[in-house]
């Protein structure tokens, strides 16, 4: 049966990969830029490679082995950030984002089935997988709409605006978005099969999603927040002056990421309770509304291309929280409890950056270095951060002591 859903994903995923490459000439000719060609049709591979994870990487899951999904997470996350630093600094351009995902991606599936230990049989029944079509096709068409909404902004950009500028702004939303992908994606899944478990439990399941949510915010927030204060600093140390540009518009997608960031969490409760219609339905609205504030802002430049973030996706998001809490019977004053501790500790932290800034440069006057104020911002930050949270709620660090990924 595994066996059976390995193939037909790999030959679904491989349909994908050989559209991709076809799609490669019409979108020269859309775009009038021959040199996406190549581009657009490498990306065909990941596709290829992604399917190959599919039944692995759920069978880790199914297994509840979230230590050995985090390290290989981890692992590809580290290696495919090391080639697309040298990438970068080879002069790779736009081919520094495909390349860290190809070699991410690369690295992920390695990683899986040597760790997992599964080899699929050469055995296909079509009967077999037919039961788990149904379920998947709508977790499969919100998925696609979201993949189209979330590329919309690049889409209409590719259209409006310089290779160069659409490089800046691709590298800084991969950058902001990084977190939420890498750190928020493994608590999901974890959350996901905890959430499945209690299903049938109301109690049990408020309970868990608000415990959940309060443990993602104490990463989320001082994490996005401080992505913005040292986002300078940060994007001047680890690039050259050539992306100095891409500073100001990471610096506000790590704003909109923290609402993101919490959304995450909504389809996986409705996908648990075995209802992923509600999932795409969001998704049909995100793709109705998103891509059309994205047309109407590209041509105002870069930093215009934020607003829709903001003002439309970090709107429907908000209504799209209250609507998940809601079917789990939880009012908006429990839910917003939640954050009191690690939103007043964040607040801290952001008052200790501020002041360590202007002592070192403004009462002071020193010049220490770039590289020896942001290590000493972010150790200011992160002691005055575990200080509130430790005098706010003391037992939050006791649950994050006990959390196993």
């Amino acid at each position: 049966e595994l066996s059976s859903i390995f193939w037909f994903a790999l030959a679904f995923s491989t349909f994908l990969g050989l559209l991709s490459f076809l799609i490669a000439y019409p979108t020269v000719a859309i775009f009038n830029e021959p040199r996406i060609f190549k581009i657009t049709q490498t990306t065909s591979v990941i596709f290829v490679l992604t399917g190959l994870q599919i039944v692995p990487l759920n069978l880790l899951k199914k297994e509840l082995e979230f230590k050995k999904i985090g390290y290989i997470e981890m692992i590809s996350v580290i290696i495919s950030a090391f080639g697309m630093l040298v990438i970068v600094h080879m002069g790779g351009g736009v081919w520094t984002l495909i390349g860290g995902t190809i070699i991410k991606e690369a690295i992920k599936l390695i990683l899986l089935f040597t760790i997992g230990d599964w080899w699929p049989k050469l055995h296909f029944n079509y009967r077999q997988v037919k039961p788990y079509l149904k379920f998947g096709i709508t977790i499969a068409a919100g998925n696609s709409l979201f993949y189209v909404y979330r590329k919309a902004d690049r889409f209409f950009a590719g259209r409006a605006w310089s290779p160069t500028v659409l490089g800046y702004y691709s590298f800084a939303l991969q950058l902001a978005q990084l977190p939420t992908e890498k750190i928020i994606t493994i608590i999901n899944q974890v959350s996901y099969s905890a959430f499945s478990k209690v299903q049938n439990d109301l109690d049990k399941l408020k309970e868990l999603y608000l415990k959940t949510i309060q443990m993602s915010s104490i990463i989320i927030f001082p994490l996005y927040i401080g992505g913005y204060l040292m986002g300078e600093d940060l994007i001047k140390l680890l690039l050259t002056e050539k992306w100095y540009p891409i500073i100001p518009v990471f610096r506000y997608l790590c704003l909109i990421q923290i609402i993101v960031a919490l959304n995450a969490f909504s389809n996986t409760i409705h996908m648990a309770l075995g209802k992923p219609g509600r999932g795409l339905t969001f998704n049909i609205i995100a793709t109705a509304l998103l891509p059309v504030s994205f047309y109407f802002a590209v041509p105002y430049g870069l930093m215009a291309v934020i607003i829709p973030w903001f003002v439309v996706y970090g709107v429907i998001c908000l209504i799209w929280i209250h609507y998940t809490i809601s079917k789990i019977n939880i009012n908006v004053y429990s839910f917003l409890k939640n954050f009191k501790a690690p939103f007043w500790a964040t607040l801290v932290m952001s008052g200790a950056i501020i002041i360590e800034n202007y002592i070192v440069y403004e009462y002071l006057n020193l010049s220490i270095g770039l590289l020896i104020n942001f290590i000493l911002k972010m150790g200011v930050g992160l002691i005055f951060y575990l200080l509130a949270l430790l005098y706010l709620d003391k037992n939050i660090l006791k649950h994050l002591k006990k959390l196993k990924f």
